[in-house]
């Protein structure tokens, strides 16, 4: 199974930042958009598993979290990797707290005693909102973000999600297979 670890913002924001692109969605671009129900924070993929190490990952993940008390996860922003002049996927920005990037290093480090190796690039917070599809050309997206700046929401974050990701034709369905709450 192809598993991950993720922030869920809640159904509340994730329908606010799905609002917010409704213009974008609309242009008709070459972008595959995620449903808001499958907007999420990923803080760690794990790929393909055995299904016999899920017990094993979730307890895992419970004392990666332990340390880290609830806090709000603040979204600010939309932008695009790698940049809005050649973009691939399409994202909304999600300001990199201390209590977010503790738990990111957090769950790296439990993770690696667990075979999953460190990811070797900076944590840069961001909810994938679409991916450019194959063969697609999008022109320069910075005008679009920029009718987008002023938008802000912010979310209680008071758990961490253990996600299973089924891939098809119609795009990514997502589970959760274990939820680490954070303590208050």
């Amino acid at each position: 199974m192809r598993l991950f670890i993720a922030i869920d913002p809640g159904k509340q924001v994730a329908t606010e930042v799905w609002s917010a692109v409704e213009k974008l969605r609309d242009k008709d671009y070459p972008i595959r958009w995620v449903s808001p129900q499958g907007i999420h924070l990923t803080l760690k993929f794990l790929g393909e598993v055995d299904a016999g190490r899920e017990n094993e990952i979730a307890g895992t993940l419970d004392l990666a979290v332990a340390g880290t008390h609830a806090f709000d996860l603040c979204i600010d922003g939309f932008g695009a990797f790698p940049t809005s002049f050649r973009p691939k996927a399409v994202w909304a920005g999600c300001e990199a707290s201390d209590a977010l990037k503790e738990l990111h290093e957090n769950i790296e480090a439990r993770m690696s005693t667990l075979g999953f190796p460190p990811d070797d690039r900076p944590f840069s917070p961001h909810m994938t909102l679409g991916r450019v599809r194959r063969g697609g050309r999008v022109r320069d997206l910075a005008g679009d973000f920029e009718e987008l700046s002023g938008f802000r929401s912010n979310s209680k974050i008071t758990s961490v999600e253990l996600m299973r990701s089924e891939l098809s034709s119609s795009g990514a369905k997502y589970s959760t297979v274990h939820s680490a709450r954070l303590p208050t």
